[in-house]
């Protein structure tokens, strides 16, 4: 008996052994656990935090871009308010009374179709013409910056005699307004 009570005893011993080393083991897996669940948890917070902050940038740059829109708006409306209107039959009869003033002849005024532009309305007018060269560049230049002004895009003389006195004369210019209601 003694014998077998001999051969328990370090048993005994090596089953304390193997539970303190349980233990320890266990112990040594909780905290990489727990520096793991840490790690975890400061990576959340700071998305967390770079998803705050980017929806309040994005929060900024909508007001900001509604109140770009407002504010173009209302540029938009002042333009509009301060626009010349145009009424094509008044400015071709303009452009004709101006040719008879200028002492231009033979005056042709073709009306392209109005196009939107930056919130008013382009009229292209061409008007064909014949003149001497002083009568010819009073039109233009009156044309250009008379009640209504516009934008001169080309100018093209012709002589229409051999000691070139006299032109055929196609000018091209941009009206710029809105209608009127």
């Amino acid at each position: 008996m003694v014998a077998l009570a001999q051969q328990i005893r370090p048993l005994q011993s090596t089953r304390r052994v193997l539970a303190a080393a349980g233990l320890l083991t266990s112990i040594v897996w909780w905290g990489v656990g727990l520096q793991n669940s840490l790690h975890e948890e400061r990576e959340l917070a700071e998305h967390i935090t770079s998803a705050q902050n980017d929806l309040q940038t994005r929060a900024t740059k909508s007001a900001q871009a509604a109140q770009a829109v407002d504010e173009g708006g209302r540029l938009g409306d002042l333009l509009a308010a301060g626009a010349p209107k145009i009424v094509t039959d008044a400015l071709t009869a303009e452009l004709t009374a101006l040719a008879r003033q200028t002492g231009v002849r033979r005056v042709a005024i073709q009306m392209a179709l109005p196009a939107e532009e930056g919130g008013l309305k382009r009229y292209p007018v061409v008007v064909d013409f014949e003149a001497d060269s002083a009568a010819a560049l009073a039109f233009v230049r009156q044309a250009e910056t008379g009640p209504h002004p516009a934008r001169l895009r080309t100018v093209r003389f012709q002589a229409t005699d051999a000691t070139a006195t006299q032109f055929e004369v196609q000018a091209s210019l941009d009206y710029f307004g809105v209608d009127l209601p």
